[in-house]
């Protein structure tokens, strides 16, 4: 969970190509977020990922499947990535936990 931007339990909405990034792999997936532990306030939220090759942690991923998302933001575009090594498909519940359960940073 660290460096995460964004963990919620969202249903695909649609997938599409993001643009010719990642020689056109990079897909941009729309989901309906059903619940939110972290992450934009919005019921809609966009993630990009790549599309699976074998070996790159990519995401197949289809309309109307719910699943949990665990995602980074990437600090040069502000667009939040995932991909299958980071959103593994642990319970929300287990999420939520480790959010609550997660140090405090002190200030100095």
């Amino acid at each position: 969970l660290d460096g995460a931007s964004a963990i919620f339990e969202g249903t695909v909405s649609f997938t599409t190509h993001a643009d010719d990034l990642d020689g056109g792999r990079l897909r941009k997936t729309v989901f309906d977020v059903t619940e939110r532990i972290m992450g934009p306030a919005s019921p809609l939220v966009e993630v990009f990922h790549l599309a699976p090759d074998g070996g790159n942690c990519g995401l197949s991923l289809t309309p109307g499947t719910t699943m949990v998302i665990v995602a980074y933001e990437d600090r040069t575009t502000g667009r939040l990535h995932t991909n299958n090594c980071a959103s593994p498909g642990s319970p929300l519940a287990d999420y939520r936990a480790a959010v609550a359960n997660r140090p405090t940073k002190q200030k100095r």
